[in-house]
């Protein structure tokens, strides 16, 4: 797509189809030399860099889950997305389809992009806004694109890329070859061989056995994994290189892997361009040079049980050392006991309001004003402090979207050091 895109190949056929020879009007750009711009380093994006960087192009990256070290092992420079797309003369986006993601191209994005960018989409329909590219491509700003998904598939009868110039335009044939299709059914007999003869295969959708007798009981603990991880990634703002888990109590003496691959999926799942499942989590992992580290205590006073999760961008000793969230069940539901030291009990789910703020008088009711005054319904409200006076936390359960006008009268308390929406599952 892209050298058919910077040497006009498509244009220039059907050129030559209609009995003409206009060798001037086609001409084209050569890759050596540019800056190749990567919107998401995962399984894919690591592909085109190196692909990349065999037509000596320059490589940069962003990709908020990777450290500049991981991406540095794939021949990428990591920059912010600001930089990228100042600095970048072809534009490609490797990210899956989330609401973090969707339109993350748009008018803005475009507008900050170099004039005469080439931009490239052949990852998920939705991520670039369609209009906001064609309107680009009208003005030249953008000098082409070539797009193989679209946010409507079959691409939609108005949909203005049709119109719009200097377009490669293909029917999501990302995987469409002969090798490729060949290569799933071999890889699925040889996963069906590996089964058979008792490895467990490393694309299973099934999870890792668990002893018929304990797996009732280790259910609640798993799935608290997968939610302190989820809460965790919407939490951190630094690069996750490492992952520590502790299991304490009475699940110290079970096998700990359902719970580690669930917290790993939970992670990574939506931050990757493959599904991440509870079997093969420990292979993503290594794929994206994450370090996990797991420790058992006896010590979980005053739970029976307790998972410690922590992230951080890793040590030399390949420890996590950065946010640090433990939790455990009641009544079989995930809860929260401790985030960065404050200790709390708050149910892991659904839509959570997440607050630092002093602690003094008046903070709890301007928060529950402004929700009211949006028509933001509270369910339930935790709150902790380290100290009389010093920072508190806070843990709002509501029913309704806090929108991000919201969310900044709140941010705009003086009193309030931090403020944050986060998305659990639903029971």
């Amino acid at each position: 797509m892209l050298l058919a895109m910077l040497r006009r190949i498509p244009a220039a056929d059907a050129s030559v189809r209609r009995g003409e020879w206009e060798r001037s009007t086609f001409t084209g750009a050569e890759l050596r030399g540019k800056v190749l711009g990567i919107i998401g380093l995962g399984k894919i994006g690591r592909q085109v860099a190196r692909r990349a960087l065999a037509f000596e192009m320059k490589v940069l990256a962003y990709d908020p889950y990777l450290t500049a070290e991981q991406a540095s092992e794939a021949g990428a420079r990591l920059v912010g997305l600001p930089e990228l797309l100042l600095a970048a003369d072809v534009i490609t986006v490797h990210t899956p389809l989330t609401q973090q993601t969707r339109s993350m191209i748009g008018t803005n994005q475009l507008d900050a992009m170099k004039a005469g960018v080439h931009l490239l989409n052949v990852a998920r329909g939705g991520i670039v806004d369609e209009a906001a590219l064609a309107k680009a491509l009208e003005s030249g700003h953008v000098a082409g694109a070539a797009i193989d998904v679209f946010s409507t598939e079959p691409m939609a009868p108005d949909n203005p890329l049709r119109s719009a110039p200097n377009t490669v335009l293909t029917p999501h044939l990302g995987a469409s070859t002969r090798e490729a299709q060949a290569r799933v059914g071999h890889e699925m007999a040889e996963q069906v061989v590996m089964a058979l003869s008792g490895v467990t295969p490393p694309y299973a959708v099934n999870a890792p056995s668990v002893a018929a007798d304990i797996a009732p009981r280790l259910r609640p603990y798993v799935e608290l994994s997968r939610r302190l991880a989820i809460l965790a990634r919407q939490l951190t703002v630094r690069p996750i290189g490492a992952i520590g888990l502790t299991y304490a109590g009475e699940i110290a003496a079970w096998d700990p892997s359902p719970m580690r691959t669930a917290a790993i999926a939970g992670l990574l799942e939506a931050v990757t361009d493959q599904r991440v499942n509870a079997v093969n989590a420990d292979l993503v992992a290594r794929q994206r040079g994450l370090t996990v580290t797991e420790t058992r205590t006896d010590d979980s006073e005053p739970w029976s049980s307790q998972v410690t999760l922590s992230i951080g961008a890793g040590s030399a000793s390949g420890e996590a050392s950065g946010l640090r969230l433990a939790g455990s069940t009641a009544h079989g539901r995930a809860h929260l006991t401790n985030l960065d030291g404050f200790e709390i009990d708050a149910e892991l789910a659904g839509t959570i309001l997440v607050t630092r703020h002093h602690d003094r008088p008046g903070v709890v009711g301007a928060v529950g004003t402004v929700l009211a005054e949006a028509g933001v319904n509270i369910s339930s409200l935790e709150l902790s402090r380290l100290s009389a006076a010093g920072e508190a936390m806070m843990f709002v359960s509501v029913d309704d979207r806090v929108d991000p006008a919201t969310l900044e009268r709140l941010r705009a308390n003086d009193a309030i050091l931090e403020a944050r929406v986060v998305e659990l599952p639903h029971d």
